[in-house]
């Protein structure tokens, strides 16, 4: 019988249909819209699950730029400016060797926790030795593995670079073709996730920041601390520099139907 989720099961209906309806046109043009309200949340979260459940949705996960301030992301091509930052390098421990530690450079301290693994690059003077060990995280007891063979991530061969996909790109891809899943640091309104050491959940990025600091220079984790040039994204409302962060994209799975969709498109039988 007709109820609430009615018209939001129609939406979803249309939506999964469009495509196959495009598909068999038989060369007549024609255009069609979709929408649902804006301001219908629960609408949208029915449409959600509706086209979840038909097994029409994909999630593809992607780095995307937010201000930790305001929370925003930009609507197109984010601003750019030259700043000067500090750069950590911080002082890795490596597994069942506690004396002896591996120098990784940092500007996002803050994300320490999120690593997944150490790069080190070919020309780095310990790398037959250190290749396919493991270091521990700074304040963390989570130990992570260091790889060999990356140099393209790296840049500099001579160095390392953390594997950090939750807050990089070029580690989300890097972490993808490994298989290896990203950590999760912060939830959707920008706090701290369970799990951390003691003193870090619930706190917002600036704060997590400032406690990561003072807990590595209380351990004696810093070797040395420099101040670099980078070039780094604005947000439009309130100039604070924007951080990378891992969200995760739904696409419509139109499959077949899509394949014949472009076609028709091409050959000029459906306005885009």
């Amino acid at each position: 019988p007709p109820g609430p989720e009615e018209p939001a099961l129609a939406a979803a209906r249309a939506i999964a249909e469009a495509s196959a309806r495009f598909a068999n046109m038989n060369g007549r043009r024609a255009q069609a819209v979709v929408g649902i309200g804006a301001d219908d949340p629960e609408a949208v979260a029915r449409v959600f699950a509706a086209l979840h459940r038909a097994k029409r949705l994909v999630r593809r996960d992607a780095i995307a730029l937010v201000c930790p301030e305001c929370r925003r992301t930009p609507n197109g091509p984010a601003a750019r400016d030259v700043v000067r930052r500090n750069r950590w390098i911080v002082k890795y421990p490596l597994a069942g060797e506690s004396a002896r530690f591996v120098l990784v450079p940092t500007e996002t301290p803050e994300t320490l926790f999120a690593d997944v693994a150490v790069a080190i690059g070919s020309a780095h003077p310990w790398v037959a030795e250190l290749a396919e060990k493991t270091v521990l995280i700074p304040l963390s007891a989570r130990a992570i593995p260091l790889l060999s063979g990356h140099d393209a991530f790296v840049g500099d061969p001579t160095s390392l670079r953390r594997v950090t996909p939750a807050h990089d790109a070029d580690s989300l891809e890097l972490a993808q073709r490994l298989g290896t899943e990203p950590v999760l640091l912060f939830d959707e309104k920008g706090l701290t996730a369970p799990g951390l050491p003691p003193g870090l959940h619930g706190l917002d990025r600036k704060e997590v920041r400032i406690a990561t600091i003072a807990g590595l220079e209380k351990e004696n984790l810093i070797d040395r601390v420099e101040e670099v040039e980078t070039a780094v994204a604005i947000c439009e409302t309130c100039r604070r520099p924007l951080e990378a962060t891992l969200v995760g994209h739904w696409r419509f799975r139109v499959g077949e139907a899509g394949k014949r969709l472009g076609q028709a498109i091409r050959q000029g039988a459906v306005e885009a």
